[in-house]
């Protein structure tokens, strides 16, 4: 069986998921600015008689706050892209249960190359052909072989 190269054709796999990992990217660059700006702020009052005025101050950092504004959104398609390789097989896995909990018959799994969980897709395919068999002696058989196996 030839293997195709699996390409994600939205943005976010999971909305939901994957919004709140933004979130927190864009929460976390928030901080980082708060932080930056009261440290040069704190620098520019505790710095004597040769220290600059904090609106001086303010005036040279301008520019690095306006740097990382820019820098943000390639932060947020990275983080996205990077969520992808483990919000993908997860919302892959909960469509293909639902599937299987209705009675539905579901292909073999395989995920991209680099996405996280493959080891489980492998797992998840052994649990499909043994529920998916007709012989329930070979599903006990089978059962008890693993409960044994599992439990020494």
């Amino acid at each position: 069986m030839s293997k195709k190269k699996h390409k994600r054709w939205r943005l976010f796999a999971d909305p939901r998921v994957q919004g709140q990992f933004c979130l927190r990217v864009v929460i976390y660059w928030l901080v980082c600015q708060v932080t930056f700006f009261g440290a040069m702020l704190a620098f520019a009052s505790v710095g004597g008689k040769e220290s600059i005025s904090p609106a001086a101050l303010m005036n040279l950092a301008w520019p690095a706050f306006i740097m990382s504004i820019l820098a943000l959104p390639f932060a947020l398609l990275d983080a996205v892209g990077f969520s992808n390789r483990f919000a993908g097989p997860v919302l892959n896995f909960r469509r293909r249960f639902a599937d299987l909990a209705q009675g539905k018959d579901v292909g073999e799994m395989s995920f991209r190359p680099g996405d996280y969980y493959s080891d489980l897709s492998e797992n998840f395919n052994k649990l499909r052909t043994r529920v998916g068999s007709s012989d329930p002696v070979a599903v006990e058989q089978s059962t008890t072989a693993d409960e044994v196996t599992v439990g020494n």
